[in-house]
């Protein structure tokens, strides 16, 4: 199922409209059989990254998204094409496993604590899917579950779960563990010629939202904010490439 226009939230501050699934079948892309038989080596990788020197996820820079300080946590390993080369060395059979995806541009594993609830957003642009595969996985509906549009899932250790993150999604642990995922973005195949402006302007939008919650600023009017938007998305499409060499220079 094609999509005919992207959508972008930072601009149209509402839901997606279009007729993609809340949730895609399994097998609709033929990418996903990479992942059969591994999640213990994607698993002790992370393990492996949490037990080395002073290594731990970071709070997802909107703490307001959750029901309490720090519940939700990430370690990144590339975001919308930016590398981080630090953490990624951690990684390399998760990594070259994951490179083999066309149109990957974001990796991160993303931590739930107990107790917690990440409330009912929708995500950046409709330009991707979004993967959710379960590393560890601490119940089952109803105590543990992710919601898009009115139809929940439940996480399973090993498996894909794979959706638009256009629509309204929320998730929650409500058990006493933690739970774990890798969450990655691939751009789909009929906007991949557009790939650097999907980057760019993505990356746009996460500036512009966390610089108005770390100065504690209103958003600009509609005029201002898409002048903000074309400025912001450009330096980050000549800023990621100088970005990324230098990086892996320092951390590869």
């Amino acid at each position: 199922m094609k999509t005919s226009k992207i959508w972008f939230s930072l601009i149209d501050r509402y839901e997606y409209q279009g007729n993609s699934p809340s949730f895609y079948p399994e097998n609709y892309f033929e990418w996903e059989h990479i992942f059969d038989n591994k999640h213990e080596i994607i698993y002790n990788e992370l393990n492996n990254f949490l037990n080395h020197g002073n290594n731990s996820p970071v709070s997802y820079f909107n703490h307001e998204m959750v029901n309490k300080p720090g519940a939700w946590k990430t370690v990144p390993l590339m975001s919308w094409g930016v590398h981080f080369y630090k953490n990624a060395r951690f990684f390399p059979e998760t990594c070259s496993l994951l490179r083999q995806i066309p149109g990957l541009v974001s990796i991160s594993f993303n931590l739930l604590e107990p107790k917690s609830k990440i409330s009912a957003h929708f995500g950046d642009t409709n330009a991707i899917v979004r993967c959710h595969y379960g590393i560890k996985i601490p119940g089952q509906l109803p105590e543990v579950g992710f919601k898009v549009k009115n139809e929940e899932r439940e996480w399973e250790e090993g498996k894909l779960l794979i959706f638009c993150d256009g629509y309204t999604h929320t998730a929650w642990n409500n058990s006493s563990m933690p739970r774990i995922i890798l969450l990655f973005d691939v751009i789909l195949p009929e906007f991949l010629p557009q790939k650097k402006m999907i980057c760019g302007s993505v990356l746009s939008s996460i500036f512009l939202q966390s610089s108005s919650i770390r100065l504690k600023i209103k958003e600009p009017p509609k005029t201002i904010l898409k002048l903000l938007h074309f400025f912001a998305r450009t330096s980050a499409i000549i800023l990621t490439p100088p970005y990324n060499w230098i990086n892996k220079i320092i951390h590869a």
